[in-house]
């Protein structure tokens, strides 16, 4: 069973050739203490961190990959993704197409 967030790795795998998942796996040992702590764990869980829409936000940070959400949506451009990390935690990628 695929969530969204499996979209968005396995998207990146294709159109960025990036393997999303292994680098989270790498970064979170590293970073432990600065990713959320939602589910009150106290080691990654490889086998989810990166399926959780709050580590994928943390780690986008971490990377720098952020627009200034001060600018509105204007400010997206396809193939962006946008992460919801309050209440509803989601994650998205711009499309140039409805």
């Amino acid at each position: 069973m695929w969530v969204f967030t499996d979209v968005v790795i396995r998207e990146f795998q294709k159109g960025a050739a990036t393997d999303l998942q292994q680098l989270v796996h790498e970064n979170m040992p590293e970073a432990f203490n600065s990713y959320p702590k939602n589910w009150g764990l106290n080691k990654t869980d490889k086998n989810i961190d990166h399926r959780r829409v709050p580590n994928l936000h943390r780690f986008f940070e971490w990377r720098q990959f952020e627009v200034n959400s001060s600018e509105g949506t204007a400010a997206y451009q396809p193939i962006d993704l946008v992460t919801g990390v309050g209440n509803r935690q989601h994650i998205m990628i711009v499309s140039d197409r409805k």
